[in-house]
């Protein structure tokens, strides 16, 4: 059996203690409420109405709550927690390409900082050689042109020290 809303352990409580006091008076059915007497019907009103009332009290604060959490804001793909991960993942630098400078002659990698919206040209001159003279031969003539696995990492350390010298 289920028990009305209103009818909670302290307010069931008192309805027996007013019961045992008053019992030729008021007849009151213990398991599902029922009131006889209209006085007691009245107070059951007024606690039925206060419970309602602290309901909307909970769910105005509850909105309030809701209202005040921080605001996701959707701009294509991502919303505003997405593109905080979005800046944090990205990488430091990006090579762009790899060619060489027309001025100089010196083999040269073009790299993309995001963080800064910078380009900058890194100059790869001196760079130990573990590829062959043809690959790196193709490596000029086609600036797009994938850099060979054997120059990776001078080439990423390389850039590396560059950037620590432009920030500081």
């Amino acid at each position: 059996m289920e028990l009305p809303l209103w009818a909670t352990p302290a307010r069931r409580a008192w309805l027996v203690e007013l019961a045992q006091a008053f019992m030729a008076v008021y007849e009151v059915d213990f398991f599902t409420g029922k009131v006889v007497n209209p006085v007691l019907e009245d107070v059951i009103s007024a606690w039925k109405a206060d419970d309602r009332a602290l309901r909307s009290q909970l769910w105005k604060r509850e909105q309030r709550k809701l209202h005040a959490m921080p605001k996701l804001i959707r701009r294509g793909p991502f919303d505003s927690i997405r593109w905080e991960q979005y800046l944090a993942d990205r990488p430091l630098f990006q090579i762009v390409a790899i060619g060489v400078n027309a001025f100089t002659q010196h083999r040269v990698a073009q790299v993309e900082i995001p963080g800064l919206a910078l380009v900058i040209w890194v100059d790869l001159s001196g760079l130990k050689v573990c590829v062959s003279k043809s690959k790196l031969r193709k490596l000029a003539r086609y600036q797009r042109g994938a850099i060979p696995k054997g120059l990776v990492p001078q080439v990423e350390a390389r850039v590396q020290e560059r950037i620590r010298e432009i920030l500081g």
